[in-house]
């Protein structure tokens, strides 16, 4: 909700310097987040806000580039005359902007609010650089990854052990059932056969 005082007068109002600020606005959309990481490390460690989620509140309060500048273009889409009745019936500009454009702009604020809210769920440097170790502080997307990490690794593990269980009772009774059919053979051809089972069984406990 901040960006909308900041694009209701980038907008509405006239005033000198509008279009510098505007393209300031612009050029911080420009930026990576690594160019600002480090100074705004530096000053939440002085504050001693490292290792708890403010640092990840404070800068919403303040808005976002893209946020401003979409609202700003929606905000000119709609019509001037609505303004201009409101301010003949008394209206000031704070009641302007919250009783008529706010209501109009209903649709951009919707999906301002859904893009602010994919960006956050997504972000993982942000919170894993602020919080740390402090699993209490994490945030919910960060605690679902590291579930499903650690559960993907228990998973994968019982999976293999179940594998070298059933190799090994697979092993111990391969030699029981070739032992009855070699018993019913002749004596000449049971050795030959006999000899030709101990290499299997050689094998698979080797693959085992």
């Amino acid at each position: 909700m901040s960006s909308v005082p900041v694009a209701y007068a980038l907008a509405r109002l006239r005033w000198k310097g509008r279009n510098a600020a505007l393209v300031l606005i612009l050029a911080s959309m420009m930026l990576p987040q690594q160019v600002t990481v480090v100074p705004l490390y530096v000053m939440f460690a002085k504050i001693h806000l490292v290792g708890t989620l403010w640092p990840l509140i404070l800068p919403n309060f303040f808005g976002d580039a893209f946020s401003i500048f979409l609202l700003r273009q929606f905000f000119l889409t709609i019509p001037e005359e609505y303004s201009d009745a409101a301010r003949v019936d008394g209206c000031g500009e704070l009641r302007v902007m919250l009783s008529v454009v706010t209501r109009l702009a209903k649709p951009a604020l919707a999906a301002v609010a859904l893009f602010s809210f994919l960006y956050c769920w997504n972000d993982f440097f942000g919170p894993l650089l602020y919080t740390g170790e402090n699993q209490g502080h994490w945030t919910l997307s960060v605690g679902l990854s590291q579930f499903r990490t650690v559960h993907d690794r228990i998973q994968h593990a019982t999976g293999r052990k179940a594998r070298l269980i059933g190799n090994e009772h697979r092993c111990a009774s391969v030699p029981w059932c070739e032992e009855a059919a070699v018993g019913m053979l002749r004596p000449a051809r049971r050795r030959n056969v006999q000899v030709h089972v101990a290499r299997q069984h050689a094998q698979l406990v080797h693959r085992g």
